[in-house]
C-alpha cells in the first residue's frame, strides 16, 4: 500500500510515504533499499538524528559512496550518497575530528578531501590515523597522499628549527 502511494504522481505526500518504506525496510533489515527510499524523502530524512536508523543509513552512504568512487562510477542523478557524505566531512571537521573523514578520502581515493584534511590534523594522529589504509591503498593514490605527509612534516620541522633560532624579545 505505501509503495503504491509513494509511486502514484497525485499523492501529494510521496516524501513522507519514502520514510515510512524507508523504516519498513530497515526493520526488515533490507539495509540497501531503506537508503533508496530515505534518500528520497526528502527533509524527512535528518542526518542530524542520533537514531540507529540514521546511524546505520548513514553508514550506507557512506559505504555506497565510496563504492561508486572507488569504481569511478558517476552518481545517478537524484543520489544523494554525496550530500550525505559531504555534510558528514563537514560537521565533523567543524568539530576539529578527522578520524572519519580522512578514513573516506583515504577509502574513496579523494585527493582533494585528503590534503584538506593533512594540512588541519596533528602529525601524529595522521600517521596513526593512515598507517591501518596504506595496505589497501592503490599505489598510485597511496604515493600521493605519502608526498602530502612527508611534505607537512618537512614543513612542520622548518617551523620549528626557525621558532627554537628566533630571538625572544
Amino acid at each position: 500500500r505505501s509503495e503504491s502511494l509513494f509511486r502514484d504522481p497525485k499523492f501529494k505526500n510521496q516524501q513522507l510515504a519514502a520514510i515510512l518504506l524507508s523504516k519498513l525496510y530497515f526493520h526488515l533489515n533490507d539495509y540497501k533499499e531503506a537508503l533508496n527510499y530515505a534518500l528520497k524523502s526528502g527533509a524527512y530524512f535528518n542526518v542530524d538524528d542520533h537514531s540507529d536508523f540514521t546511524e546505520v543509513l548513514v553508514n550506507k552512504s557512506i559505504e555506497c559512496y565510496i563504492e561508486h568512487a572507488k569504481k569511478s562510477l558517476p552518481l545517478e542523478s537524484g543520489e544523494r550518497y554525496k550530500e550525505i557524505v559531504d555534510g558528514m566531512v563537514e560537521k565533523s571537521l567543524r568539530k576539529r575530528e578527522y578520524r572519519m573523514p580522512l578514513g573516506i578520502a583515504l577509502e574513496s581515493y579523494d585527493l582533494v578531501l585528503a590534503k584538506r584534511i593533512i594540512a588541519e590534523i596533528n602529525y601524529h594522529e595522521l600517521v596513526e590515523a593512515v598507517l591501518p589504509h596504506l595496505d589497501y591503498m592503490e599505489p598510485e593514490f597511496k604515493h600521493k597522499v605519502l608526498v602530502e605527509i612527508s611534505q607537512k612534516k618537512m614543513s612542520e620541522g622548518k617551523r620549528k628549527a626557525y621558532s627554537a633560532t628566533t630571538p625572544i624579545q
